[in-house]
């Protein structure tokens, strides 16, 4: 926390951040979030860049007059400078004069995009998306408020070179032509449909965390000038659209894109420690909620064999693409179906922000460690056989489609340390007590990180959740025999010694070869768990803790 000087330091003393500036590279349009697709765009009223003429908001269209030129502290549209006098919330064009502190501007880059007058630290601001609504100066709000939000927008097709600010910072290229290689170095990604759309992930061999700044694209489309994702590279994926945000989550062999085997990965997102991003000048473009639209909040995770990516719009950007979870993964930060062996496309609710509890943010290391909340309902799905490589404009038919409908309750259980035991078959899936009660079923339910009902822990051979031991009930020595949350007493009870070996959790008890099975192999959540004859050839019984 910063001490009481140093805040009045900051307050009376602007001249510290006043040469603070956006990340990307000038020119560029300022868009403002309010208007979903983020295409209203400051702009001279009258649209020309003329002495006198005040600003206002209007569609974006790459004009002249709506070219931001942004050196040191000054702020130009065209040849003149944005100034705001004292005391008058208008803000207007003037030749520029260096010596007139009115016309002296920082881009609060860590601070939710604000951009601030010096003289007075107060805020550029448009009361609405309407066209020709004035922009302002006014009293600065929280952070990320839409009103107070401007982003750096390239129209496709406008990019720079390279769009980092400090184009040496920058790895790869935003200008990528159409020839797609294996050694392409493009860091524009686009998301625009299950069998059309990108990845960011290293360009080399290695870690994620020791590449992040300068991992290039991956597409499943040729033509765009980026790398492809190879054929076979996804087990499962599942696309999902919401009102303001697409999603994609999904399983693979993620190391035909570099990343080191068995890395556990790490979070791409446009901020990064140093407001550059990572990657460092990386652009997200798609047609799902418009087109070619620019996504200024999103959040990617990747490691060896998980991945997953959100791409969010409108005025709760920041909150449905948060970058400040960055150890939680994807299962936590973007909970959805990341089973093996399915891939399909879907309409689907928003899941509550994460970290947020009601009036409450979580913040990444505070104990304990808060569930993450369950995905939202879906619908409308339609799912197909698999995901290949094809050319930008073909058309990929779906061998098998299905539509379907799936719903999931919103809970918030009380957080709680250990680990959740997966699904071997299907890692979206995790053993869970059916509630906090002693004599609870054991039951199959989707992974909720943090969840009271889900979180084992191992002490011996027996295998703990929320205060209970799993317990093979009345000592049932049949095929069939259901499991049960009971009390620990000792823990030598035999009825709650499971081995762990070869991915099956095993009942200790001489002469009977039985196994933590899901039954009938119905993986529905609420499906109890039973005891079966121990087997190596069904994945009912493969668990990962």
């Amino acid at each position: 926390m910063l001490s009481l000087s140093l805040v009045t330091a900051v307050i009376v003393a602007p001249a510290l951040v006043a040469a603070q500036t956006p990340p990307f590279k000038s020119p560029f349009q300022f868009s403002n979030p309010q208007q979903l697709d983020g295409k209203k765009c400051v702009t001279p009223v009258g649209g020309a860049a003329v002495a006198g003429a005040t600003l206002v908001v209007a569609e974006c269209t790459n004009s002249a007059a709506q070219q931001i030129t942004w050196t040191g502290t000054q702020v130009k549209s065209g040849n003149l400078c944005w100034t705001a006098q004292s005391g008058s919330g208008t803000v207007s064009l003037a030749t520029c004069n260096s010596s007139d502190g009115n016309q002296s501007w920082y881009f609060n880059k860590f601070g939710g995009r604000q951009v601030k007058h010096n003289p007075t630290g107060r805020c550029l601001n448009v009361a609405s998306a309407a066209a020709n609504t004035p922009v302002t100066v006014t009293t600065c709000g929280a952070k990320y408020a839409p009103p107070q939000t401007w982003n750096p927008y390239y129209q496709l097709g406008t990019q720079p070179a390279k769009a980092a600010a400090d184009s040496s910072q920058q790895f790869g290229t935003n200008q990528c032509g159409t020839n797609s290689t294996t050694t392409a170095n493009c860091q524009n990604i686009y998301i625009n449909d299950i069998n059309d759309f990108c990845i960011f992930a290293p360009p080399s061999t290695g870690s994620v965390g020791d590449l992040e700044h300068k991992v290039v694209s991956y597409c499943l489309k040729s033509g765009r000038g980026t790398r492809t994702i190879p054929d076979g590279t996804f087990k499962g994926l599942h696309f999902v659209k919401t009102s303001t945000y697409v999603q994609l989550s999904g399983v693979g062999d993620f190391t035909k894109v570099h990343i080191s085997a068995g890395d556990s990965g790490g979070e791409l997102d446009p901020h990064g420690a140093t407001a550059m991003g990572n990657p460092i000048g990386g652009l997200v473009y798609g047609n799902v909620h418009g087109s070619n639209v620019q996504y200024h909040e999103w959040s990617s995770f990747i490691s060896s064999g998980e991945f997953c990516m959100r791409a969010c719009l409108g005025g709760d950007a920041a909150k449905d693409c948060p970058h400040i979870y960055d150890v939680m993964g994807c299962y936590w930060n973007q909970p959805a179906n990341y089973g093996s062996g399915v891939f399909e496309s879907c309409n689907g609710d928003k899941t509550l922000p994460a970290g947020v509890y009601g009036t409450s943010t979580w913040s990444q290391g505070v104990k304990p460690t808060p569930s993450g909340h369950p995905a939202a309902a879906s619908s409308q799905c339609v799912k197909q056989s698999t995901i290949k490589i094809s050319p930008v404009g073909s058309t990929t038919t779906s061998t098998t489609t299905a539509t379907t409908t799936s719903t999931s309750s919103t809970t918030t259980s009380t957080p709680v340390s250990g680990k959740l035991i997966r699904s071997g078959n299907k890692t979206n899936k995790c053993i869970a007590a059916a509630s906090t009660a002693k004599g609870a079923a054991i039951v199959i339910q989707d992974c909720v990180d943090g969840a009271a009902t889900q979180m084992f822990t191992r002490t011996g051979n027996t295998l703990r959740v929320a205060g209970w031991c799993i317990d093979v009930a009345d000592g049932n020595t049949a095929k069939g025999a259901k499991l049960q949350a009971w009390s620990c007493g000792s823990g030598t009870n035999v009825n709650q010694q499971f081995s762990y070996g070869n991915q099956h959790l095993t009942w200790i008890n001489s002469g009977f070869a039985r196994s933590i099975d899901v039954t009938n192999g119905v993986f529905d959540n609420g499906n109890t768990l039973q005891l079966w004859q121990t087997s190596n050839t069904t994945a009912n019984q493969l668990w990962t803790l």
